[in-house]
């Protein structure tokens, strides 16, 4: 986990 919206796709890379 890097970020709390990484938590959200959990463990995968953001979509921003």
């Amino acid at each position: 986990h890097n970020f709390p919206l990484d938590l959200a796709a959990v463990e995968a890379p953001t979509n921003g």
